[in-house]
């Protein structure tokens, strides 16, 4: 299935790309009441296209505890 101009769209079908929304952290104790939780996000098949490159997003949380 294609355009008159050659061009492929059957991945944008719905069911031929799979997101996946992949998430990795980890919780470090700085002090008693202080916790950094650095973190990375995997997005593969964005906007449910395998024409869009996956994505990684890091990420970095600081928590305080009164």
């Amino acid at each position: 299935m294609g355009s008159d101009l050659g061009e492929d769209f059957t991945d944008l079908i719905p069911g031929n790309a799979i997101p996946w929304h992949i998430e990795a952290f980890y919780r470090y104790k700085v002090t008693d009441n202080i916790f950094l939780t650095p973190g990375m996000i995997w997005l593969t098949a964005p906007n449910q296209s395998a024409r869009n490159p996956d994505v990684l997003v890091g990420t970095l949380r600081l928590t305080f505890r009164f």
